[in-house]
């Protein structure tokens, strides 16, 4: 078994465990799942979900293959030497065909998982000496690249109109019920706005303003769009900025 990648510990906040499953038609093939995860058979897990996938992808089935990419990337993390990688391909891919509100938590998840391994790497991917290129192997960017690459994610993923709640049944299996009593009538949208500000505040910025304009990030952000921003002002409810 491989060791664990720290994108798994952001990739699962989402995964329903096995005693909460809400009942569907997928349910037969979920309990394989979890019987072969209690088992440690991690690859044939992994085929298990393999096939799921392919289910819902022949019936357009947006949120058990939502669920299913999850859980493949779980168990290639685990199984496969440098999955990391391949496995931010696929939700990026994946992000591209999607539909609402699905494509917006394909986007989150890699962004969230970027900056989970840039918190954990930060120290050393600012004092790399690596000219930025256009390579999709995140072991070759530098802190520009990075902060780049999580903010346009971030802003793809709360740039929407869908206002699902999580409690909303096309979308709660993809949390655990527990989670969700401590998230009554806060909406997908602000959840992951919330999120997402923990990126913005990271390190001694104060807020989203401040990240914007504040050296060492002024020079990396004055090129960024920021109209996602002036959108989510404008939601009710929302504070405005004061200049």
């Amino acid at each position: 078994m491989r060791h664990q990648s720290p994108i798994i510990a952001i990739l699962f906040f989402l995964l329903i465990s096995p005693a909460t499953a809400q009942q569907s038609e997928y349910d037969e093939q979920w309990r394989e799942v979890y019987k072969f995860e209690l088992k440690g058979q991690s690859k044939s897990a992994l085929a298990k979900v393999n096939s799921i996938y392919t289910r819902a992808a022949a019936e357009s089935n947006g949120i058990q293959k939502l669920r299913a990419t999850i859980y493949q990337s779980k168990y290639r993390l685990l199984l496969e030497e440098n999955a990391q990688e391949s496995v931010l391909s696929v939700l990026a891919e994946r992000a591209e065909s999607a539909k609402a509100p699905f494509q917006s938590i394909y986007h989150f998840l890699k962004a969230n998982s970027l900056f989970e391994y840039y918190q954990s790497n930060a120290y050393q991917i600012r004092n790399r000496e690596i000219e930025e290129n256009d390579t999709s192997d995140f072991n070759f960017w530098g802190q520009q690249r990075f902060l780049k690459e999580i903010h346009t994610l971030f802003s793809k993923a709360l740039d929407t109109n869908e206002n699902l709640h999580l409690d909303d049944q096309s979308i709660r299996v993809l949390f655990e019920n527990d989670s969700l009593s401590s998230y009554q009538g806060l909406a997908l949208n602000d959840w992951m706005a919330t999120k997402a500000s923990e990126f913005y505040f990271f390190q001694h910025y104060q807020n989203p303003i401040q990240w914007k304009t504040s050296p060492p990030t002024m020079a990396i952000t004055e090129n960024m769009d920021w109209s996602f921003f002036n959108k989510w002002e404008k939601r009710p409810g929302t504070v405005a900025r004061k200049n």
